[in-house]
């Protein structure tokens, strides 16, 4: 529905929060064409007058009290798509379907949102579930659509539109391209005679793409066609079909709102004098914010099931009875078992029972052929030796050749392990506790220098760090390295918007070192964002060297004391990152990948796979953290990473893994909301010429920042692609006229929206 357009602020708020490029529903459109053709009209009241008169009858009851499941066969369309990949098709249905199952029967992952948290901010409401078990038809299908017996009531490129009466008796969805800003559309009320619910194909399934049909990271949960049969079931919006406090869905135990909800509201946001209830399947929230139906929304949902869909219900005994669950029990996914202990064929378990995965086995004792740790030759000592694959166990065990070795417990010269394997070298070391000269460790291996007496008189060698940080201090930090790279001093991070000159007071030996100082957002220190700047200066009080403006990393050579450094070259100090973790999202479906910054590292890049796979997928990043997007639940991958050198890219780190969660959650994990922009600051305000911008992106992607005047009209707009991580944006605003204005800034997932005031 369009809404006037009014000048008071109130409500351009709202006119720029729900007018933007937002994805929706179109049901209501769709029903109201419907409603033109009189007969279809008149079939609705009839089916209308059905439902009420079953309505009056009924009351709503649990689950647990259901006397009998009503199951309700789907049928499947996709329509003019790019693949003709059955079996990746049919993956995503699954999905789809399974996730139906869990919403309508208030069986889903997430119902401990509403139970734990949101419940408490509606009393009196409870969640929904039920009675009605969704699936697919695999047998007695129509004929002419090359699907035999057994095979899933799936089509793919068969025939188009949104109605098609061969498939009678069936809940049909049709999967097509509908535009970006479309999600789907369904009839209020359906009738079971070949109609059914239009999804766009970048919104079906859950996780994984087919080709072109491939879900947004915000519709990965399958819940807009949880939304859309909510429709087909005789459910409205929860704001009605009109947006106003004045029209409601029928429903008592839904509270008045006045328009939709977008992305992932905070509890407790209130229209019509009500908590919004935008956790509800029937508002536009992303998938991971909505969670529940209410009960008497699917009391509603049921009694139209009955008055109006019993032909199709009744269908489910001929079409969806032909697949025999041909399991086993172990609680393990067998052979061509399409879930744990249920469907396909269970190949017997001939498995080892050592607890470790042998020859061909698809898991730890169970799948493919348990082969004979091969030649069984191996070494007792709990160590992986030779061409073992595991620990004592496969592949051949070669001794430790001519065991020449130390028996101090140091892995010394060329031991291959400790006290074992190469050969043993005496150690001729200092005893000082410090690994000098080329020791390989402390006290021990290779040549022992002498240990030189520290210089303690600084009168030549007295230096001092200064550090004039920018407005962003944190972003600031620096080291001084000798000319064989280990470190001397360090410094930084420091405080943000305290630009107070820091000057540290050092004493090292008279020689010459290298001075690096690293900015981790690449504008280095000077001017747009204050006019930082640092020196390093000697103890008389002259500058030595000294700079402000650089990117990620400047590098000068500081001759402390005096000595000619001529044209030494700063040595490379550049690797891969050493250490990582992983941080998890609600939704399951990402993951968030940290390690340690790499000195003279500007950039760094993630490399990940499912495991098994041969082939990886990159993103890179200038922050130590990437989020990793679109990932299947419950998959185990690899990665591995790199940094950018001012050399090159280096070699990628050791291989290490991570498993997405999938509904419970580990002892220890702290799941975090994903939020794509973060608006960490807006200044000056108020402003007169420049107006300063600070906000961090989780993914890189296409950012529009538009600046509306009080009118609600555009005066300022900015469209670009921007990589993730911190982004530091200046617009000049000196035309714009004094007074209050509005930046938004957007992305295809996420909004923010702030005011400003302009002199």
């Amino acid at each position: 529905m369009k809404v006037p357009f009014l000048t008071i602020f109130l409500f351009f708020f709202l006119s720029i929060t729900t007018n933007a490029q937002h994805q929706k529903c179109a049901s209501d459109e769709h029903t109201e064409k419907l409603m033109k053709d009189p007969a279809y009209e008149q079939n609705f009241r009839a089916r209308l007058k059905a439902y009420t008169k079953k309505a009056a009858e009924t009351t709503h009851k649990s689950r647990s009290a259901c006397g009998n499941i009503v199951t309700l066969p789907i049928a499947v369309h996709f329509q003019n798509v790019s693949t003709s990949d059955r079996a990746c098709l049919e993956n995503l249905v699954n999905q789809q379907i399974n996730r139906l199952n869990a919403d309508f029967q208030g069986l889903n992952e997430d119902i401990s949102s509403w139970t734990n948290n949101a419940a408490s901010y509606f009393p009196g409401i409870s969640n929904g579930e039920m009675c009605v078990e969704f699936c697919v038809a695999t047998q007695n299908h129509p004929s002419g659509y090359g699907i035999s017996n057994g095979q899933m009531a799936v089509t793919i490129n068969r025939f188009s539109g949104d109605a098609n009466s061969d498939w009678s008796g069936y809940i049909n969805i049709f999967v097509m391209d509908l535009g970006n800003n479309l999600l789907g559309y369904s009839p209020l009320g359906g009738r079971g005679y070949g109609d059914g619910v239009v999804i766009g194909k970048h919104a079906f399934g859950g996780t994984g793409a087919c080709g072109d049909v491939s879900t947004a990271s915000t519709l990965d949960r399958g819940r807009t066609l949880t939304h859309e049969l909510g429709h087909y079931f005789f459910l409205y919006h929860v704001w009605g079909n009109v947006e106003s406090c004045n029209f409601d869905d029928g429903v008592a135990d839904t509270p008045t709102c006045n328009s939709p909800n977008f992305f992932c509201p905070s509890l407790g946001k209130t229209s019509c004098g009500t908590v919004d209830l935008h956790m509800n399947y029937m508002d536009y929230s992303n998938d991971e914010c909505m969670y529940m139906y209410t009960a008497q929304q699917v009391t509603r949902m049921e009694n139209w099931v009955s008055a109006n869909l019993s032909h199709v219900s009744s269908n489910a005994a001929n079409v969806c009875n032909s697949i025999v669950a041909v399991t086993c029990d172990d609680g393990i996914q067998n052979g061509t078992e399409t879930g744990i202990d249920c469907g396909g064929t269970c190949s017997p378990c001939p498995t080892c029972t050592d607890g470790i995965q042998n020859g061909t086995e698809t898991a730890i004792d169970c799948g493919g052929a348990c082969g004979p740790c091969t030649t069984i030759a191996t070494c007792t000592d709990g160590i992986q030796n030779g061409t073992e694959t595991g620990v004592d166990c496969g592949g051949s065990c070669a001794p430790c050749i001519a065991a020449p070795t130390c028996n101090d417990n140091i892995q010394n010269g060329t031991e291959t392990g400790i006290d074992c394997g190469g050969s043993c070298t005496p150690c001729p070391t200092c005893t000082d506790g410090i690994q000098n000269g080329n020791e390989t460790g402390v006290d021990c291996g290779g040549a022992c220098a002498p240990c030189e007496t520290p210089n303690t008189d600084c009168e030549l060698s007295a230096i001092t760090v200064n550090i004039t940080p920018d407005l962003y201090g944190s972003e600031t930090t620096w080291d001084i390295k000798d000319e064989s790279g280990a470190t001397i001093a360090t410094g930084g991070p420091y405080t943000d918007n305290d630009r107070t000159t820091i000057n540290i007071d050092l004493c090292i030996p008279a020689d010459c070192y290298v001075f690096t100082i690293y900015d981790a957002f690449g504008d280095g220190i000077c001017c747009d964002w204050g006019d930082g700047a640092y020196s390093v200066s000697d103890a008389a009080g002259n500058t030595i060297i000294s700079g402000s403006q650089f990117g990620y990393i400047d590098t000068q050579i500081l001759s402390v004391g005096g000595p000619d450094c001529g044209m030494v070259t700063p040595p490379a100090f550049c690797t891969a990152p050493s250490a990582s973790n992983v941080g998890y999202f609600t939704d399951f479906t990402r993951v968030q990948v940290i390690w340690d910054a790499v000195p003279d590292g500007s950039r760094y890049a993630v490399q990940y796979r499912k495991k098994g796979n041969t082939s990886w997928r990159t993103t890179t990043t200038s922050r130590t953290v990437k989020t990793l997007r679109r990932l299947q639940t419950g998959t185990t991958y690899e990665y591995r990473l790199r940094s950018r050198c001012p050399e090159g890219w280096t070699t990628a780190s050791d291989i290490r893994t991570f498993t997405t969660l999938s509904g419970r959650v580990p002892a220890g994990v702290i799941l975090q909301e994903y939020e794509e922009i973060t608006l960490n600051r807006i200044f000056p305000n108020p402003a007169t010429h420049n107006l300063k911008l600070d906000y961090t992106l989780e993914a890189e992607g296409e950012v529009e920042i538009i600046v509306y005047d009080m009118l609600g009209k555009q005066v300022q707009v900015i469209k670009e692609h921007q990589d993730d991580g911190v982004q530091k944006v200046i617009l000049d605003v000196s035309n714009l006229e004094a007074g209050t204005h509005i930046i938004q800034i957007r992305t295809v997932e996420e909004m923010v929206v702030k005011k400003f005031i302009k002199n």
